[in-house]
């Protein structure tokens, strides 16, 4: 055999599924050399359009994220400061409501305790003569009596 001719396996492509020992060529170093160039050449360009088509679809992802991250952070610092002032304000109202219930209930007890005491009875009728006395006098002031009383009384005095 001619020290000049190799025998080589050259694969098609990255990607390809083909038997090495089918594709077998015979060429001289020289010719080989040119064909590995060729190649290698063609490879190459293909992995450097994948490679800049990969940087610039990074670059696009981080300018996504980078965008998305500031606007998420803005909304998200303004809302822990909402969130601890209405926070704040829901302890001040639960504080509040606290408060006032006790207020309401001690009242309603004094409400209770002067139902269940023995002299309601007497109070309820005290309550009602006072009534009763008020709407007196306000018929007397309608038909003028109160005032005709006072002004006799100015006189005298």
């Amino acid at each position: 055999m001619d020290p000049d001719l190799i025998k080589a396996k050259v694969p098609v492509g990255v990607g390809d599924r083909v038997d090495a020992d089918r594709i077998v060529h015979t060429e001289s170093n020289a010719e080989f050399a040119v064909t590995v160039d060729k190649e290698v050449n063609r490879r190459l360009s293909k992995l450097h359009d994948n490679t800049i088509s990969l940087a610039e679809r990074a670059a696009e992802a981080r300018k996504f994220l980078d965008w998305h991250t500031n606007t998420v952070k803005e909304a998200w610092m303004d809302w822990m400061d909402q969130s601890d002032q209405v926070l704040e304000s829901i302890r001040q109202g639960r504080v509040a409501i606290g408060f006032e219930s006790k207020q309401l209930l001690a009242e309603c007890a004094d409400v209770r305790k002067f139902f269940l005491a023995e002299d309601h009875v007497k109070e309820i009728a005290r309550l009602r003569e006072f009534i009763e006395l008020c709407e007196r006098l306000r018929t007397l002031k309608n038909d003028g009596t109160l005032d005709k009383i006072a002004d006799t009384i100015l006189k005298l005095a």
